[in-house]
Order: structure tokens, then sequence, then C-alpha cells
């Protein structure tokens, strides 16, 4: 009977994840038509697109995050040849892709995480899904490997068997493609199997870590293979040099440290952050020194209340996507640091570590600062999530199972038992875990006591908790996921990337590549302008683009002569960089110039340097011809 009520809560568990699935693909697939695809989310399609023409990553394009394009490419080849080479909607219809991939993710992490916490899954999940870098709907670096690191690493923590690394390796490999100095993370993760190997001979741990190798040897071998096949290892190190060299990437590493420690103690205009800090420092030293539960359950409870005054900080202050992604974590690194529960471990290893890992990565990569630390912290929100709803599970559990009078008798309860299980499965060294199948350990009552003895977390404590304590922790987790999710959804729905509002978004473009996508009306004038314009230069010419709307290289089928789509200003080094580009690839002298409006006081600066005449001006810029077209 017990077993039967069970799995008919799980069964409405599932349902109601179902139900917040089916709302987040609604409400994913009505956001995405508002607000058009400005500088950054039509530059991400522009460099699988000039690949699809012919060019190659390092060779013909110079911006330091073009190795996502790797990741992008299939999808542009499926919808070229669909299309038949026509580009008219690729905004939207990628937008659309962007959907479906993110609802795959929070598919696979849910039903990957649900054995230790369903609702703790399904809500981490489903935040992750809510989610978009910056509010962009698109495949960028930013978005792949935020689901593909949380994919790699909820495989890791399920696996049951080792050749599961495999495709974990994959989706770690495809990640480090996105942000590159994530190749450090595998570094920890070998030397971490190589200390558990020496202390307790870890087998399955060992060939786990093989199979994640040969994962991310096979996706290095394609993508230098391909990259080899295509130009000799001298003109790559040539190239790569002026891709390092990127100047709105620079900084040093103590610089970069010391922006981190200015971010914490300074923060971006939220004065709240300091005192958070430091109230959850203190807490965690005080509950992770105690032995008391007392204690520890009190100064859990204030991290909580710590990370709500965060949370509420960031949506009053900031109002952006972003900023909403760091707070949970805080609480979920306290948990880790005072109770020491085994599955909480786990979790906090193999999925909140490599979350924080990649948030220094991106910070160390990037020129976005908190914007990029806070949206990369979206893979340790969902492992923060579960961490926080096994440690309330199972602080009440131990409740009820004292208050029966021993914590190792049947009236635990289900959700301590089901809690056991999941233990048993996870744990490298238990008897019981040995003969789990499924999820479900062997019937052996005292197998099954033994574990719950070490999922609890009593032998790290004297004494009883306090009800009041744990009953007012889980009222602040329930508060806490409500408002996370409010947050979210709201903010989401009214933020336009580069906009006002989603309510600005009045006008619907019947043309081009950003068909199908309702814009700010100050938009239609711009976009429909400066398309007629370059509608008159023939298909197969070289054109230089000197804009910062990038979308204008999807409007046709030109040959792209820039370094990079990308350019966030014209000005002097930009120059000598694209000069230097020429000398290396003197193929892609442009045929034509494009040059935006703002930048009009380079034209005749332009024009001396790449021996082009003005052509037309209009309202959204100039169009220059080079002296030999004539």
């Amino acid at each position: 009977m017990k077993q039967i009520t069970k799995q008919r809560r799980w069964q409405r568990e599932d349902l109601v994840f179902s139900v917040g699935f089916i709302v987040l693909a609604l409400f994913l697939l009505l956001k995405c038509r508002y607000g058009i695809g400005n500088s950054d989310e039509s530059f991400y399609l522009t460099i699988p697109y000039r690949m699809m023409k012919g060019d190659v990553l390092f060779l013909h394009e110079w911006h330091p995050s073009q190795m996502a394009a790797f990741l992008q490419l299939p999808f542009m080849k499926m919808y070229l040849a669909v299309t038949k080479g026509n580009t008219t909607g690729i905004i939207l219809t990628f937008r659309l892709i962007y959907v479906a991939c993110q609802l795959v993710t929070v598919q696979v992490l849910y039903h990957c995480l649900k054995r230790y916490s369903r609702i703790g899954a399904g809500l981490g999940a489903l935040f992750l899904g809510i989610y978009a870098p910056f509010g962009m709907m698109a495949l960028s670096y930013n978005s792949m490997a935020i689901m593909l690191l949380a994919v790699g690493c909820a495989l890791l923590l399920t696996a049951r068997r080792p050749i599961v690394g495999l495709p974990a390796g994959l989706a770690l490999a495809g990640a480090v493609l996105c942000c590159p100095h994530l190749v450090v993370l595998y570094v920890i993760y070998a030397v971490a199997v190589l200390i558990g190997w020496l202390r307790k001979r870890e087998k399955k741990a060992v060939a786990t870590f093989l199979f994640v190798t040969l994962g991310c040897g096979l996706s290095a071998a394609a993508v230098m293979g391909w990259l080899l096949s295509r130009m000799n290892l001298e003109t790559f190190l040539v190239s790569l040099k002026w891709v390092l060299t990127d100047p709105e990437h620079k900084g040093g590493i103590a610089k970069k440290m010391v922006d981190l420690v200015g971010l914490i103690f300074k923060p971006e205009g939220n004065p709240v952050v300091p005192f958070v800090w430091a109230v959850v420092i203190v807490a965690m030293i005080v509950g992770a020194v105690s032995r008391r539960m007392k204690v520890k359950e009190a100064a859990f409870a204030v991290t909580l209340l710590a990370a709500a005054v965060h949370l509420v900080s960031v949506i009053v202050v900031y109002r952006y996507p972003n900023f909403l992604m760091l707070p949970l974590c805080l609480p979920a690194l306290a948990s880790f640091v005072i109770f020491r529960m085994p599955l909480v471990k786990r979790l906090f290893v193999l999925g909140w570590i490599p979350g924080m890992v990649y948030a220094m990565c991106i910070h160390f990569s990037s020129n976005q600062r908190l914007y990029a630390i806070s949206s990369a912290a979206t893979v340790a929100l969902v492992f923060s999530v579960v961490i926080l709803f096994v440690t309330v599970r199972e602080l009440l559990e131990m409740l009820r199972g004292h208050r029966c009078g021993s914590e190792r008798q049947s009236s635990v309860g289900a959700v301590g038992r089901a809690a056991a299980s999941a233990y048993a499965v996870v744990a490298n060294n238990t008897a019981a875990g040995k003969s789990a199948e499924c999820g479900v350990v062997a019937d052996d009552t005292a197998a099954e006591d033994a574990v719950l003895r070490k999922a609890m977390p009593c032998g790290n404590s004297e004494g009883i908790g306090c009800p009041y304590i744990v009953r007012g922790i889980a009222v602040l987790l329930i508060v806490l996921m409500v408002v996370q999710a409010g947050s979210e959804l709201g903010i989401r729905w009214h933020h336009v990337y580069w906009e006002e509002s989603v309510h600005t978004q009045t006008e619907r473009l019947t043309e081009g590549p950003q068909k199908g996508i309702f814009v700010a009306p100050d938009k239609v004038a711009l976009y429909e302008g400066a398309r007629a314009t370059v509608a008159a230069i023939p298909a197969e010419d070289k054109v230089l683009w000197l804009t910062w709307n990038c979308w204008l290289p999807l409007c046709g089928p030109w040959q792209n002569a820039s370094l990079s789509a990308w350019c966030s200003k014209v000005k002097k080094s930009a120059l000598t960089r694209q000069s230097a580009y020429y000398e290396i690839n003197p193929d892609k002298w442009p045929d034509w110039v494009w040059i935006d409006a703002r930048y009009g006081d380079w034209v005749e600066d332009v024009g001396e340097l790449f021996d082009c005449e003005v052509y037309q001006v209009t309202e959204q810029g100039v169009l220059m011809r080079s002296l030999g077209k004539k």
C-alpha cells in the first residue's frame, strides 16, 4: 500500500512538471516573436552562415567566440538546404530552434535529476528553461554553454554505467567550444578522479572518466580535422595570434581577479550584495563549527533569508534577467558547508562546482563582468534548487524520525526511504547500491536502514533539530521558489534586448531576415531603408561591413569581406586590424563597403584605405563601391 501511495504521489509530481513544461513551451513560443534580432543575436548567425559560403574559422573569422559556430553549423546547413539558400525569416526560425533545444534540455535535466528530488529537479530545470542570457533567444555561446554543461553534469550525476560518460563528454566538449577556458574543468575532473583512485581505488569513476575523455577527444579531433583540412598549421597560428589579440577582450589574470573582488565588495549599483556575502559567510562558519543541530538549522535559515534579500534587491535594482540567476546559489553552498549530507555533497561536487567554475571562466574570457558571471551561474542554479529541496526534505524526515523515537524506524516515511534508495544508487562504496536497478535498491531493510543513516545529517550533530526552525526553513524555501519563478517570468516577458519593453514591439516585419518579428516603430525605417540600399549589391560580390546592425550580412548571398561581422565601433585600431586581415586574405578584398551613419566621420578614411568611393548615402548609412568596380 505504501508503495502504491508513493507511485501515485510521484505520478502527480510528474504531472505537475508536465503542466509547467507546457506553460514554459507556450511562454517561449509567444515571446520569441518580439524584438528585432539586433547586433548580438544576428551576429551569432553570421559565422555559420559565412562558413556555409566557404569561409574558414580563424582564417576568415577573427572574433574570439567563433568556435561555438561548430555547434550552430548543422542547423544552418539544414536551414539553407530547406530554403534553398534563402535567408528570409532566418532570425525567427533560429529562435524556434533555440526554443526546441531549450525544451529538450529541460526534459533531460528533469529526468536525470528527479531521483534526487522530483520537485527540486522540476523547478531547477524550469528555471533554466525560462532564462535566456541577456534576454536573447538565440543559440549563442552563452546559451549553448549553459545547456550543454548542465546536461553533461546531470548525466555524470546519474550515470549507472560508465558508458554514460561518452555523451557527457560530448556535451562538455561542446561547452568548451563555447567557452574555451572551460578546459580547466576537465583538468579539475582528472585530478579529482586520480585522487579518488589513489585513496579508494574507484574503478567505476575511472572508467566513467575514460569515456568522458573519449567524448572530449572525438570532439577535439573532429574540430581540428575540419580546420587543418582547410588551412595549414602555419596559417592557423598566424591567424590565431590576431584572434587572441581582440581589443574588446583585453585584460590579464591579475586585472580580472581584481575585478572579481571588486564585484563582491563594490557591486555594480547594488549596495546590498556586500552585506549578503558577509551574512552568508558568518552563518556558514557558525553552522559548520557548531555540532548542535538547532544552531546548524538556524544558520542555514539565515542564509536563506540572505538569499531572499539578495534576490529582491536584484529585482528592484536591475530588473534584468541575468542577475536573477545568482542569489539561490548561495544557500546551496551553505547547505554543503553546514550539514555535509552525502546526497548534497554529490550534487555540489558534480553540479554546483562545475557551474561556478564556468562562471569564473566566463569572467576571465568576457568583458561583461557581473552580467556574464550571473548568467553562467544558471548551471549552478539548477543544482542549487535540487540541493535546497534535498536539504529541507532530509531535515524534515530526520525531525519526524526523532519524534517517533527512532530515526531508523519505518515511520521515517516514504520520502526518507526514497532518499535512502537514491543515495544507494549514487554512492560508490555501498553494498546496497551495487544491487540497485533503475534507482531502487534490493528489498533489504537492514541495508536500507544503513543507507538511511548515511543519508541523514545526524552523524555531524548533537541533539535534535527545532521543529519551528525546520518548518520556517521549508516556508522560506517555498517563498524563494515563488519569487524566483515570478520574477523570471515577469522580467523575461517584459525585457527585450536593447529595447524599452515588449509592449513597444508593435510593428511586424514582413520581409528579409527579420520577417515575422514584431519590432518598435523606429526600427522599421532603419531596417527597411538599409535593406533596400544594400539590395543593389550584386549577389557574387564581397562586402566589408562596418555596422552595428549585424543582420545586414544576412540580407543577401554576398561574401563577407570583414574580419568579423561584429563591429562595435569604427576606429583607427579596428581599421588597422582590417588591413592586416587583407594582407593574410588578399582574396577577401572588398568590392563594396557599408558604413553605418553613426560612423560617417570615417567615410573618407575608409575610402582611402580600401580604394573605394561613395555610391549612395542614406539616413541609415553610406554604401561605398570599390574603384575597380566602375
